[in-house]
């Protein structure tokens, strides 16, 4: 049997992705290893790490991970907070109907890393 442990996304910049993630996830790092590595938990048994990939001089690519999802109970809010971090990129809200109301709007990172933030009721 095997569980979800944590999910990554990869950057060439830990600083400055800290700083963003800080601000997207409203919590502080709760980890760090010096400049290769830090991550998020908000006690949970899932938690989000940062990569540095210039670190281990290996050629990971950025921005090849899945649609990282975020859950709110009020999009509009999110939307514009998230929009005031100045994201690479930040759709409009889309709003799906079927099978149930799922609104929806995904931004990007600096690296390429796309996030989607959603409100649902299920």
């Amino acid at each position: 049997m095997i569980k979800i442990d944590h999910f990554y996304v990869t950057v060439t910049d830990l600083t400055k992705a800290i700083i963003f993630y800080e601000g997207v996830l409203q919590i502080p790092i709760t980890h760090r290893e010096g400049n290769r590595w830090a991550d998020f938990s908000d006690g949970n048994a899932v938690y989000f790490g940062i990569y540095n990939a210039k670190v281990d001089g290996k050629k990971f690519q950025t921005g090849i991970s899945p649609t990282l999802c975020l859950k709110t109970k009020d999009i509009d809010i999110e939307r514009g907070r998230i929009q005031r971090l100045k994201p690479s990129f930040i759709s409009e809200i889309i709003v799906l109907s079927q099978p149930e109301p799922y609104k929806y709007f995904q931004f990007a990172d600096d690296w390429g890393n796309v996030w989607e933030v959603a409100e649902y009721d299920y």
